[in-house]
């Protein structure tokens, strides 16, 4: 999916969305992103200049949504991000 909507030759994902993040919705997993776990919503925010509509956080077969995504809040294995 991604290749076929995303522009060729922009340097990555995390270029693409630091340049021109407000144009896209993507849900990321923060297993496949391992440079995402342990950091702060704000720090994610700020550094690539996207906005976070929620958060799903499964555990224990039990999974929870976070809206509005608090800026504090810490991304954790198999969080996933909107």
């Amino acid at each position: 999916f991604g290749p076929c909507c995303l522009p060729r030759n922009k340097g990555g994902m995390f270029r693409l969305l630091k340049e021109d993040g407000k144009k896209f919705i993507a849900e990321l997993e923060v297993s496949k992103f391992p440079q995402l776990k342990g950091s702060r919503i704000v720090h994610i925010a700020k550094e690539y200049g996207v906005e976070f509509i929620e958060i799903i956080r499964t555990r224990d077969q039990v999974t929870q949504r976070i809206v509005p995504v608090p800026p504090e809040e810490i991304l954790t294995q198999g969080d996933k991000i909107l």
